[in-house]
């Protein structure tokens, strides 16, 4: 089975704009898989999404949203609903690094929206296509701060942790 036979013909990529999740783009595409780019930020994925059509002769869709947004799925699940969503790489995230209480309880909860609450409804919304379709892929960005309580940085290692457990028991089920 290829990989385009296990996981369809469409990837959705979120945080696809750098770091992890432009570098998880860039080895989705080179397996042909056409790809949603998913990130706040317009400029850059239109510029990411030229380069992988370049290389990969791949299509591309590309949605600046900010997962932060409380009725981001909406957005999501439209510009996708004629697609088919084989795999979902849920990379987007933040860190912020510090003395717990120096970080405003703002910030605290735009992370765990990011990092817990987002790619939770993004693998629901998905995961139930790919249930009936008895095929696809999720893959859920962890960290090794997610294994142990990490000083300075408590927040962003306990939602880590969550990922990884969800990530854990997703996998058996």
């Amino acid at each position: 089975m290829t990989f385009k036979e296990k996981y369809g013909s469409w990837a959705i990529v979120t945080g696809a704009s750098s770091g992890i999740g432009k570098a998880m783009a860039f080895e989705i595409a080179k397996q042909e898989i056409n790809l949603v780019l998913v990130s706040r930020n317009q400029k850059v994925l239109d510029e990411l999404a030229t380069e992988l059509k370049t290389l990969h002769n791949i299509q591309t869709k590309v949605i600046a949203l900010d997962l932060k947004e409380v009725d981001f799925i909406n957005t999501l699940s439209e510009q996708t609903a004629d697609m088919d969503i084989g795999l979902i790489a849920n990379i987007a995230g933040e860190m912020f690094i510090g003395n717990y209480y120096d970080l405003p309880i703002e910030k605290e909860l735009e992370m765990i929206q990011l990092n817990i609450i987002a790619p939770t409804i993004i693998t629901r919304h998905y995961a139930e296509k790919l249930l009936v379709k008895k095929r696809g892929g999720i893959i859920i960005a962890g960290s090794m701060l997610g294994f142990m309580g990490t000083p300075y940085s408590s927040i962003y290692a306990a939602t880590k942790a969550y990922e990884i457990t969800r990530g854990e028991g997703l996998n058996y089920e």
